[in-house]
């Protein structure tokens, strides 16, 4: 099964070095906040997303979180939720907001 969370993406460095070490693995990363209605409602179709696709490994962000701010102002993080893909080091495309159909249709085009 695929983790949610994983300390070591905190800033770009540490995220190509993770991604390129699990080379056939896609990474979503959900940039999300506490307070964040949208992103508590889409919770349960990520968690749907993880249990159908194992090689996929979702990661959540808080944008508040004061150790992950360097990621955060990389990838210019202005609304949540935010979906960015990646893979073997490599940045694919980037989601803001709630829409299903197109999260999972990114997920299946670059797993």
């Amino acid at each position: 099964m695929s983790s949610s969370t994983n300390s070591s993406i905190d800033t770009m460095d540490n995220l190509e070095l993770y991604s390129k070490s699990k080379p056939d693995t896609l990474i979503v990363i959900d940039f999300k906040a506490t307070w964040c209605g949208p992103c508590k409602a889409i919770k349960p179709f990520i968690e749907y997303l993880k249990e159908n696709y194992p090689k996929v490994e979702f990661q959540e962000i808080d944008i508040e979180d004061s150790d992950k701010e360097t990621i955060v102002t990389n990838f210019d993080i202005a609304k949540v939720p935010t979906f960015i893909y990646y893979k073997n080091g490599s940045y694919c495309n980037t989601i803001i907001g709630t829409n299903k159909e197109k999260i999972e249709e990114y997920v299946n085009e670059y797993l």
